[in-house]
């Protein structure tokens, strides 16, 4: 059996799950005691929340990914289990 599937699958998700991750807890640490962001300058504001949105993007995209390989890596095992019980019963002697 290619695990490929598998392991793409599972990087994907992960790196996926961990750019959310870093991103929100960048945002979560900007925060002053009353709960607002914190920046220097409006320009340094604006260029972080673009990017911010760009990253959550990209990990969503990821995260999409990495699911799409672990259902493809699933079926495959599904179809590969299914033609090796075929295989099995054809094998058996029949009475």
């Amino acid at each position: 059996m290619d695990y490929t599937a598998l392991i793409m699958g599972l990087f994907f998700f992960i790196i996926g799950i961990a750019l959310r991750y870093w991103i929100n807890r960048r945002k979560f640490n900007r925060r002053n005691s009353s709960g607002l962001e914190g920046f220097s300058n409006y320009e340094r504001a604006t260029a972080t929340r673009f990017l911010e949105r760009i990253g959550k993007l990209i990990a969503y995209v990821c995260i999409a990914v990495g699911l799409l390989f672990l259902l493809m890596f699933w079926q495959d095992k599904k179809r590969l289990d299914k033609e090796a019980q075929k295989n099995i019963e054809m094998q058996k002697p029949h009475k």
